[in-house]
């Protein structure tokens, strides 16, 4: 389920808490306090994703293989978000000698979703992809009634600048209880074109996953664009959600008509 290609090593001192959540003076709740909700609330919301991804060589010999990774419900209707490069398979490699050319485009089947201390995986499918934002999205078939954790990007800060302090929220893998842990990052300078992100710190491990201000408002989300890795920010994550929403809507009603 929650699985990375990596584990970071973390170290979540009261420094570094304090930076991220201001110091609060006699009487208000120390920083550690809020820390804790923001992880406990943003947490919820992430959710395991598992896929099949097929691979056609170049000498035309094909394979398959399971796909595990973490994204982030979006909506209430069980719309999630994750990385585009997830469903690319780039890790994957034919063991073909003497053979050359390039593999096919690979193909990406069999979704389920599963949330946070739920052992049932909901079926879902590949609904819209955003090549140019690095995004992709999964949409539920049927929630049976589950209400959902989602995080809301149309709510998101409005105001981002270098210096800015953002907070990041994953899930370790199997071996570690899925437990959640969080990563601090800061915006360093803003991008123009080819269209509007921020430059954020080093060490991004966090692609398709939202970051977070200091209040718990989403200020963006990860993605990987020529080869580097920026913030999108919340507005245009919002604008992106929103079209991939109205396609599920419209998957969701072409289905049922076809049941008529």
């Amino acid at each position: 389920m929650f699985v990375r290609t990596a584990v970071p090593v973390l170290v979540a001192s009261a420094a570094v808490l304090a930076a991220l959540l201001g110091s609060g003076g006699e009487g208000q709740e120390q920083p550690r306090n809020q820390y804790a909700r923001i992880l406990d609330a943003r947490s919820k919301a992430l959710v395991g994703i598992r896929f099949v991804l097929s691979h056609r060589g170049p000498s035309g010999e094909s394979a398959e293989t399971s796909v595990e990774a973490t994204g982030v419900a979006v909506n209430p209707s069980g719309l999630v978000m994750i990385s585009n490069s997830a469903l690319q398979g780039d890790d994957f490699q034919f063991e073909s000698p003497g053979e050359s050319g390039q593999a096919g485009k690979p193909e990406v089947s069999n979704f389920t979703v599963a949330f946070p201390g739920d052992e049932k995986e909901y079926d879902a499918f590949l609904v819209a992809t955003d090549a140019r934002a690095g995004l992709a999205f999964i949409a539920i078939r049927n929630l049976d009634g589950r209400k959902v954790d989602f995080v809301d990007f149309a709510q998101g800060s409005a105001r981002m600048e270098p210096g800015t302090e953002l907070a990041g929220v994953d899930r370790l893998g199997k071996q570690f209880d899925y437990a959640p842990y969080f990563e601090r990052f800061m915006v360093c300078g803003e991008v123009r074109q080819p269209m509007r992100m921020f430059v954020v710190s080093s060490g991004l491990s966090l692609l398709g996953l939202p970051l977070f201000d200091s209040a718990g408002s989403p200020a963006g989300a990860v993605i990987e664009h020529s080869g580097g890795e920026f913030m999108l920010p919340a507005d245009a994550v919002a604008a992106t959600v929103a079209a991939a929403a109205k396609k599920a809507e419209e998957a969701a009603k072409k289905a049922a008509e076809e049941k008529k």
